[in-house]
């Protein structure tokens, strides 16, 4: 164990940011695991998931808000869009047969 890992500060500041993480994980999850095949619209599933985690962040100093919505952002790019919108065509293309 490092120094720092060891001071009472640094330890309550961990456990805040991995809480601010964790209480954002319970209110996404139920949009995430309800995606509804041709009815969820995935720019304003990412608007809400995103607008989320700013405000789950506003109160943790020391690290910018901005910065883990630009991390979820660059996940949603990178990953999550394509397979949102495959489920959410999935269910347009059904609605058409």
């Amino acid at each position: 164990m490092t120094l720092i890992d060891g001071e009472r500060d640094f330890s309550a500041y961990a456990d805040k940011v991995e809480n601010s993480f964790e209480n954002w994980i319970k209110k996404v999850d139920g949009k995430l695991r309800t995606i509804i095949s041709g009815q969820t619209k995935p720019k304003l599933l990412i608007a809400e998931i995103a607008e989320e985690i700013i405000a789950e962040y506003a109160s943790v100093t020391l690290i910018d808000k901005y910065d883990v919505y630009e991390v979820l952002l660059s996940y949603w790019n990178e990953t999550m869009s394509d397979d949102v919108y495959i489920h959410h065509c999935a269910g347009w293309l059904q609605s058409r047969a």
